[in-house]
């Protein structure tokens, strides 16, 4: 009852009030702040068109409708970006791919490529994402160890191993050695004449450049065995070797001959 000032009554404490004002601050009008004439009206302080172009002001709010006269106006008056070299040179290119900055103004379409080892899918972009992928060897490029263009995977290279360390532990069987050395072996039942008698024996696995020496000798005979008989190797190539058994008595029966070949 003893307030003298009009305006919105506030509390400021125990018993005491005091008549208040809404107040515009920066980009904010108030009308009535008070109460008195009618309801206070709190609005943005919105610029001009000529205020929004001029862009100097830093106190007032922009509109969608200023912001765009702003911009309209910054164009016609050349503020606008220049056209782009750069972007003229990737419009104008003709050719599909990535799209490769190769000078000042000046683009390419390129696409990745595969080199050594290297597949590439799609590698313009334009079918799909480019994907890059190791080319690798198959089991038997791996085996034969000649290529140099395709890469080894862990089981590839178990498989090389496997093949360059290839045993057959039986009667008629071979192993293959560290630097491509290879042994042979095996037991044929050779007969013969009085000329001799040519048996070939093919040998458990082909020799892949050349056979070496082929060596056979008679296995001991069975008791009683009154023969003289001689074996030796007559001839012998990568696949293959051809032993005679020559005797005196063309009715001795026939022999186990043992041989054994070496090669690469």
């Amino acid at each position: 009852s003893g307030l003298a000032s009009n305006g919105i009554i506030v509390r400021t404490a125990a018993g005491a009030v005091e008549a208040r004002a809404v107040v515009g601050g920066t980009g904010i009008t108030v009308t009535n702040g008070d109460g008195v004439a009618s309801n206070p009206t709190v609005a943005l302080t919105v610029a001009t068109q000529a205020q929004a172009e001029a862009g100097a002001i830093n106190t007032m709010a922009m509109t969608p409708l200023r912001t765009a006269q702003a911009i309209a106006a910054a164009i016609a008056a050349g503020a606008a970006q220049a056209g782009s070299a750069i972007l003229s040179a990737i419009s104008g290119l003709a050719s599909s791919g990535i799209i490769v900055r190769t000078a000042a103004g000046a683009v390419e379409a390129r696409a990745v490529v595969g080199g050594t080892g290297i597949t590439v899918t799609n590698g313009t972009g334009v079918a799909g994402d480019p994907t890059v992928a190791l080319t690798i060897a198959t089991q038997a490029e791996a085996e034969a160890g000649t290529i140099s263009t395709k890469a080894m995977t862990p089981l590839r290279v178990a498989q090389a191993i496997a093949a360059a360390n290839a045993s057959a532990l039986t009667a008629n069987g071979y192993t293959k050695l560290p630097g491509g050395v290879i042994l042979q072996w095996g037991k044929v039942v050779v007969g013969q004449t009085s000329n001799g008698l040519l048996t070939s024996v093919t040998f458990p696995i082909a020799f892949p450049t050349a056979v070496r020496q082929v060596l056979c000798c008679l296995e001991a005979p069975a008791a009683g065995y009154a023969g003289a008989p001689v074996v030796y190797t007559k001839s012998a190539t990568a696949t293959e070797a051809v032993f005679v058994h020559a005797e005196a008595d063309p009715g001795i029966e026939n022999v186990n001959v043992i041989w054994f070949a070496i090669g690469n």
